[in-house]
């Protein structure tokens, strides 16, 4: 009974210290993240990059750090570099609530490249309970829908993402521009 106990006791033990490490190194991914958003917000490119690599050193599999590297790449103009990141980030999002979202910004990204086909396949991968309550999501379907010459679809999109946010004047404004176009 007591060597029993006493492996209990070392596997509780490790288990415990292995859940301090991990929880240890989440908070200081958190807080690089968390310094990367505010300077990103302020414009601060380099400065963004260098905290977002600051915590793939601790994890580099951090799905949450790759995908705000690819997004900060594909800011800078990095395409190819940004949709490297988006990939490594899928592969490790497989069952993960970040799926969607990294869809969805692999999506807008491919749209940017004149990519259509590839776009809309990470559009439609990025249906999602999250996205489809989403004005942005819609909008940026529609510009999808719009440059690809599908354009009623496009009025859909736009018209589903104005019943989301009626106030969205970017969307008003290309809700208003396809309507000229089709007249």
């Amino acid at each position: 009974m007591n060597i029993v106990w006493a492996i209990t006791l070392i596997a509780i033990n490790s288990f415990v210290l292995i859940t301090c490490i991990i929880a240890f190194k989440n908070r200081r991914i958190n807080r690089s993240l968390n310094k990367a958003k505010k300077t990103r917000e302020r414009g601060d490119k380099s400065k963004t990059m260098a905290y977002i690599d600051k915590a793939l050193k601790i994890v580099p599999e951090d799905v949450y750090a790759l995908t705000n590297k690819a997004v900060v790449l594909h800011d800078m103009g990095s395409y190819n570099e940004a949709i490297d990141y988006y990939h490594k980030a899928l592969i490790l999002a497989r069952n993960s609530d970040m799926l969607a979202t990294i869809n969805y910004h692999l999506g807008i990204l491919y749209c940017n490249m004149e990519n259509y086909e590839e776009s809309r396949k990470c559009f439609n991968n990025a249906m999602s309970d999250e996205n489809v309550r989403n004005e942005e999501f819609w909008n940026n379907l529609g510009i999808l829908q719009y440059k690809t010459n599908d354009k009623n679809a496009a009025l859909r999109s736009f018209e589903k993402a104005l019943s989301i946010n009626p106030k969205a004047t970017f969307i008003i404004e290309n809700k208003k521009n396809l309507l000229a176009e089709l007249d």
